[in-house]
């Protein structure tokens, strides 16, 4: 009689291909996935995707200048024309302006919604880079904050504005908007 079976299984190398086939399902379903799921995968594909015009595509800048100032959360002034802000972001936002005008004057219109999904996606930044350019350009400019505050938007803009601008109660519009000394930018 033998004392073990003449075929036993092979635990090791029934596991290691077990493994290896579950990790290929895995990656395959994630490519299916990632392949129909409808998200935008590349600037060439938004206007299929969102049925819109790409105008441009802003350059990353990060808001902390190195490792210190990330720890003492001390961020940098990301307004084009501060020493800190690197050439490629100050260029992205000007392109971005530049097709704009060029939008508006093609199609017509003279409004720019900026807007987002969730807080700190750079609302702010991006519009108050865009009236900057714009007023570099001659262009009058109006930026109207739809939220609450206008802080962030002040706060970006290096602006303090006198308390009788926050009177949201009045029903005179022009009393509520500021306008900036020797610039054609109003707020």
């Amino acid at each position: 009689f033998p004392s073990s079976p003449s075929n036993s299984l092979i635990y090791k190398e029934s596991i290691w291909h077990a493994f290896l086939f579950s990790i290929l399902i895995f990656a395959a379903a994630v490519s299916v996935y990632s392949l129909y799921s409808g998200t935008v995968k590349s600037e060439w594909e938004i206007s299929d995707t969102l049925d819109s015009k790409l105008l441009g595509v802003l350059y990353h800048e990060s808001s902390y200048r190195n490792l210190r100032a990330r720890i003492h959360r001390k961020k940098k002034q990301l307004l084009i024309g501060a020493p800190a802000v690197s050439f490629a972001f100050g260029e992205t936002i000007k392109k971005i302006c530049t097709n704009i005008m060029h939008f508006h004057r093609k199609n017509g219109g003279n409004a720019i919604l900026i807007t987002s999904y969730d807080k700190s996606e750079g609302k702010s930044i991006v519009s108050a880079n865009l009236a900057t350019a714009l007023t570099q350009r001659k262009k009058s400019v109006l930026l109207i904050s739809g939220g609450d505050s206008p802080a962030d938007l002040l706060k970006t803009l290096n602006i303090t504005i006198p308390i009788e601008h926050y009177d949201y109660t009045n029903d005179d519009l022009s009393a509520m908007v500021y306008q900036k000394e020797n610039s054609l930018l109003s707020i």
